[in-house]
């Protein structure tokens, strides 16, 4: 079943991480008595706080070697920091259908698989480019994959 496919999510952590859909996001903040944040005194209520999943998923010090598509980071036994890691946001605002998410990626990926061959018209010269200007990353130069139906 989808649970058996361990490196097909392994995979899919890993270019959630470097590629996250949503590029940044936004949170109100409202400090405690004290007013500190980490270690800044704010005395400003309802702060608007834009925050860049990222760059926290490119964090050298959350992430060894970040700019490296590395699946085998994603050990059983390995958990990011909390909020280092968040292509679903977290907390009380993350996404109730994040599971559901997984297992649809995954199913995806198992059908193409099964019945198709595909590979890409890849020039390394000209790798394609994201844009972060808008909250969801976009593909912004043509990326061709041939896709062929497995016979038989």
């Amino acid at each position: 079943g989808l649970n058996d496919l361990k490196y097909t999510e392994k995979c899919l952590l890993e270019c959630l991480r470097m590629r996250p859909v949503l590029t940044r996001g936004q949170r109100i903040f409202n400090p405690g008595p004290d007013g500190r944040f980490g270690g800044y005194v704010i005395k400003e209520k309802n702060l608007r706080i834009t925050f860049s999943q990222f760059i926290m998923h490119h964090h050298p010090q959350y992430w060894p070697n970040p700019m490296k598509f590395d699946p085998e980071r994603w050990q059983d036994d390995f958990s990011p920091q909390t909020y280092s890691y968040m292509p679903f946001y977290a907390g009380a605002r993350g996404c109730l259908a994040k599971h559901m998410a997984m297992m649809m990626m995954k199913l995806t990926l198992s059908v193409l698989a099964r019945n198709f061959d595909m590979d890409q018209d890849f020039d390394p010269k000209n790798m394609p480019d994201f844009t972060h200007e808008f909250a969801v990353m976009r593909i912004m130069n043509n990326v061709d994959v041939n896709v062929n139906p497995i016979k038989g």
